[in-house]
């Protein structure tokens, strides 16, 4: 069996299951490129952007091509699973100047998400698009102040996390 079938055969519920396809997977030839071209993928996309970012929080980095190509598609996200894992993996990307635009214009519309999951990494992600360009800073800031007096708890409460990480 290969990685896109095992995704396939996952329940998109089962977080042992898909632990094992990590676990059988991870460190495999194109592992991560494979995962950043399924991302898009309609019937693939939550599978792979949590194997994605499993990998990625185990110390794995993206080439710069993978990373181009999951900027690329950003605004092509349709599922709300899929728009939270790749917010979760804002930490890990290094966003080139040429792609930044792409990048905010999918964070700006993932503030005002439905979902709230989406909406408080949503945060998250214009906060290292911040770090990493720092005209975004001032209004990184904004955002925040606001997400502190509007948002429900459960945002508040990443918001903060990011609060106290810039101020650490």
């Amino acid at each position: 069996m290969n990685l896109e079938t095992a995704i396939l055969q996952w329940d998109g519920k089962s977080a042992d299951d898909i632990r094992q396809v990590h676990k059988q997977y991870a460190g495999s030839a194109n592992y991560l490129s494979q995962l950043t071209a399924m991302v898009s993928n309609k019937t693939l996309c939550t599978g792979a952007s949590w194997l994605l970012k499993a990998e990625l929080e185990s110390g794995a980095a993206l080439t710069r091509e993978d990373t181009r190509r999951i900027i690329a598609n950003l605004c092509e996200l349709d599922y709300w699973q899929q728009k939270l894992h790749i917010l979760q993996i804002f930490e890990f990307i290094s966003i080139e100047i040429d792609q930044k635009r792409y990048a905010e214009t999918f964070l700006r519309a993932c503030l005002s998400d439905d979902n709230k999951l989406v909406r408080a990494w949503a945060y998250n992600g214009f906060f290292y698009l911040a770090r990493q360009y720092e005209e975004f800073q001032p209004e990184a800031a904004e955002f925040f102040n606001m997400a502190l007096r509007d948002e429900v708890a459960s945002v508040k409460a990443r918001v903060r996390k990011l609060v106290n990480l810039n101020s650490g």
